[in-house]
């Protein structure tokens, strides 16, 4: 009895010194996992510059890569180079990480992405098929705008070529409601919130008989009072849009 007692702790003594080993090698073997946030919906930016195409060529070439194991989510950009191809995720601490579409197992490190983003921002602009949305802000009150007659142009994204649309519409006083436009002061602080900054812009006033009566470069200049129906005409490099809107000003 006193032998068999000992063999079975004999036993569990090596049981517990070969499951010992094998987490000491397990842990010696640990390497680094890499993960980042996860994205619903990559972007695919197709770079036609060719100055733009030299400079992420060599930034690419001199990333820093990273050791361990990739463990990334969907890509936040996808970018066409030429013949090559990269997934590219930003980190808040002004980096970013990519891999190379044919070795997504290995992945690289860019210090100080701030260039890299502008590129990429200015692309993913050129690429919208509408132009950007405008929210107007008079005071405390927030004026809803109707896009409407606009000409543009935009880089496919699947295939780099551009492309021209011409969207014509009603007139600005067929598409607002003059009945309901609110109530405003032009010496309140007046915002003009973009998604993307248009190179310039034009104030424009609309007569009942489908005619722009006045044209203003600044809102201090605008003589007009009552209930008017207004059109904001703005210019990108990418063509010209109309916003329309109505004021009732004091």
């Amino acid at each position: 009895m006193i032998k068999r007692l000992t063999w079975i702790m004999g036993l569990a003594a090596l049981l517990s010194a070969c499951n010992s080993e094998v987490s000491n090698n397990q842990s010696t073997d640990t390497k680094e996992v890499h993960k980042a946030t996860t994205y619903t919906e990559s972007t695919a930016i197709h770079i036609t510059s060719d100055s733009h195409i030299v400079w992420l060529q060599e930034l690419f070439h001199n990333a820093i890569q990273l050791d361990g194991i990739v463990n990334m989510a969907d890509p936040q950009y996808q970018i066409q180079l030429t013949e090559k191809q990269y997934n590219v995720w930003f980190n808040e601490d002004g980096t970013a990480v990519f891999t190379d579409i044919e070795d997504t197992h290995t992945l690289y490190k860019v210090s100080d992405a701030t260039k890299l983003k502008e590129i990429i921002h200015e692309y993913n602009f050129l690429m919208n098929e509408k132009p950007p949305t405008l929210t107007l802000t008079i005071g405390e009150q927030t004026i809803k705008t109707a896009l409407g007659l606009h000409s543009w142009s935009y880089i496919d994204r699947a295939t780099g070529e551009q492309i021209g649309i011409q969207a014509e519409t009603l007139s600005p006083t067929e598409v607002v409601d003059l009945d309901n436009a609110k109530l405003v002061d032009l010496t309140m602080p007046i915002h003009l919130d973009f998604e993307h900054k248009p190179e310039r812009y034009e104030i424009r006033i609309w007569s009942s008989d489908h005619t722009v009566t006045a044209t203003y470069k600044d809102w201090n200049d605008i003589k007009e009072r009552g209930k008017i129906v207004c059109e904001i005409l703005a210019t990108w490099q990418q063509g010209t849009a109309s916003y329309a809107f109505a004021l009732h000003i004091q």
